[in-house]
């Protein structure tokens, strides 16, 4: 096993970094759960390579308000990697997604490798969350008042639909109190039970409608307040706090509490 030179420079907080890896420490690097890693495979005696470090960097700069993404490149001659990370063309770039290091997967040479392009692969390998904390950042003036303004109509709707389900809810509780020993007595006890159960079921029901849509008005809210105001406005939540508010509510929407969230597992609701 070869490894290259382990005098690697730290990066400040401030400055667009590319780490260099080593093969001593890849795979500790890039396997990280909850973090996605990005890696370049190159070689000095490659000259694409060279070509290739501008687009690397632009999209690292593009990219540099969201948290838990990492860029890192390695010297592949120098850095002996297993086999499943040995490519016979150089550059390469490969993404090990946040979550599922399975699917990592290396960018198709067969499309020009430009940021546009490179941006678009880095995009299709973020899970839901990233994604949209992504979209947020890139969004401009005019952006931002579409989004606004939609996200007012549609939090006007689940208000009024809140307001209806909550409706039904409280008549159903309502008729539960109703049926007392006495009504169970009077009538067919068949028909009182099966009347019964359908109404528990139907209140668990609307429970959780109503638990749902408290919490995409939630969502909203937290999108409108990030929009509404000028991105230099202070107290504003930056990308890496609205990032752990979104999955805080994503986490608390979930139906299996007490058990380990997948944020992979929340595309649909997005």
């Amino acid at each position: 096993m070869v490894t290259g030179a382990k005098h690697v420079k730290n990066c400040g907080s401030s400055q667009i970094c590319i780490q260099e890896l080593t093969s001593e420490n890849y795979i500790t690097v890039t396997q990280q759960t909850g973090k996605m890693v990005v890696v370049l495979h190159y070689s000095h005696n490659c000259a694409a390579c060279s070509s290739v470090g501008h687009v690397f960097m632009t999209v690292a700069h593009m990219v540099r308000h969201i948290p838990n993404i990492t860029f890192a490149r390695i010297n592949a001659p120098i850095n002996t990697l297993p086999w499943h990370l040995y490519f016979e063309t150089l550059p390469t770039i490969i993404v090990h997604p946040h979550y599922r290091k399975s699917e990592s997967r290396v960018f198709d040479l067969s499309h020009p490798l430009t940021p546009a392009n490179l941006m678009s692969f880095l995009v299709a390998n973020l899970d839901p969350t990233h994604r949209l904390a992504l979209a947020l950042s890139a969004c401009q003036d005019d952006c931002r008042e579409q989004v606004v303004q939609a996200a007012t109509v549609i939090t006007t709707r689940l208000h009024h639909e809140i307001t209806t389900t909550t409706g039904r809810f409280q008549k159903i509780l309502d008729r539960l109190v109703k049926m007392t020993e006495e009504d169970k007595m009077l009538t067919d006890s068949t028909h009182w039970e099966v009347h019964y159960h359908l109404l528990i079921h139907t209140k668990f029901r609307l429970a959780k409608e109503i638990k749902k849509q408290r919490s995409r008005l939630h969502h909203l809210g937290q999108i409108q307040k990030v929009l509404s105001e000028p991105p230099e406005k202070k107290g504003l939540p930056n990308p890496s706090e609205l990032l752990k508010s979104l999955r805080y509510i994503l986490q608390r929407s979930s139906n299996s509490k007490g058990k380990p969230v997948d944020p992979s597992a929340y595309h649909d609701e997005l």
